[in-house]
């Protein structure tokens, strides 16, 4: 249970915390002047949701990578 746990909270949750702190600070600015500017907020919301998806694959891409290098280095021993 314990490595369940673990698994979600580093290849879910973390990617998920990251790649909202990429969108918001990406895309808070140009998500705000969408809505103000009434180019709608179905534009708005899409925009917002692509950077989050990148930035999830991002940081989802890095995690995975260094999870296998370190159970790599730790065979290697």
């Amino acid at each position: 249970m314990k490595s369940l746990k673990s698994f979600i909270i580093t290849f879910v949750v973390l990617p998920s915390l990251l790649g909202l702190g990429l969108t918001i600070t990406v895309d808070l600015v140009p998500f705000i002047m969408d809505l103000i500017a009434g180019n709608g907020p179905k534009v708005a919301f899409k925009n917002v949701g692509i950077t989050f998806l990148l930035g999830f694959a991002m940081y989802f891409i890095y995690i995975a990578y260094k999870a296998v290098t370190y159970r790599m280095s730790k065979k290697a021993k």
